[in-house]
């Protein structure tokens, strides 16, 4: 298991650019973008924040929607912090929680775990997780 910052971000043009010490309860009256969740649990995490969602099917679909200010987005830090400082992102200025922590996990469909290549696939990523991180979950 690993961590991931995310971070409350909008276009420069968006609505929210303009708000100071928004409070969560005052996002949900303007759309957020997602990223569909691929588990086959159908779980609010409560954190999701709007009742209008564009929801999309990858990282870079999600960063291009909130670049043309189609929503808002909790987006990892890593991929927004630059887009930031070249003024093509803005955080959204929340009183509190400006940084959410959310926390990845990876499993294997056991129906699939006597294919070859997805069990590759699995050692690959769980490789790339540090023995430091794996044994502190």
């Amino acid at each position: 298991m690993t961590h991931l910052a995310l971070r409350c971000v909008c276009s420069p043009d968006f609505p929210l650019a303009g708000e100071v010490q928004v409070r969560q309860p005052d996002l949900k009256q303007y759309r957020q973008v997602v990223i569909r969740d691929s588990g086959q649990q159908d779980i609010d995490s409560g954190w999701l924040g709007s009742h209008q969602r564009l929801t999309v099917s990858s990282l870079a679909m999600a960063l291009s929607a909130v670049e043309k200010g189609l929503g808002f987005g909790w987006l990892p830090t890593h991929d927004v912090d630059r887009k930031i400082e070249q003024g093509v992102l803005t955080p959204v200025d929340l009183a509190k929680g400006a940084i959410r922590d959310v926390r990845l996990q990876i499993g294997m469909n056991p129906d699939l775990a006597h294919v070859g290549e997805i069990n590759t696939l699995f050692e690959l990523f769980t490789d790339l997780v540090p023995t430091r991180q794996a044994l502190s979950c």
